[in-house]
């Protein structure tokens, strides 16, 4: 994507700021383990704090396998770390493991926010998070 810069890049996640949309680009990656789960987790709460960007496009089109260990940390203890980090809208495409979208869907259903939006790709989570949500909706929403 055009755009992007790069921020981390390690063999299970890669984090990019989105200059011309302003939100963070979250591309997790093959297998993860619940070591890989932690860096990724505590490294996007930090760039959320460092760029204070209010959305985030979280991709998990490039996980391989059920991801079983994500329920553990998809609490909403950690949605508040992340709403607390600035993140107002979250568009997260499902992972192509049919038993990581159930356990997905599963802790999804009980984060009150940031407001989050499930889509089967990238594109439509993109133009969801480019067109539904505005700039000028997120400040006077914040207000």
């Amino acid at each position: 994507m055009p755009g992007l810069e790069i921020l981390l890049d390690l063999p299970s996640i890669c984090i990019a700021h989105d200059h011309c949309n302003q939100w963070l680009y979250v591309d997790w990656k093959g297998e993860q383990n619940e070591s890989s789960i932690w860096v990724g987790r505590q490294q996007l709460v930090e760039w959320l704090r460092r760029t204070k960007c209010q959305k985030m496009l979280n991709d998990n089109s490039n996980l391989e396998g059920p991801w079983q260990e994500a329920f553990q940390w998809l609490d909403e203890a950690f949605f508040q770390t992340l709403a607390d980090a600035s993140l107002h809208y979250l568009a997260w495409v499902y992972s192509p493991n049919y038993l990581s979208r159930s356990v997905i869907d599963d802790a999804l259903s009980c984060i009150s926010k940031p407001m989050v939006v499930s889509f089967e790709d990238v594109a439509s989570a993109y133009t969801w998070l480019s067109e539904s949500v505005r700039p000028y909706q997120v400040n006077n929403l914040i207000q």
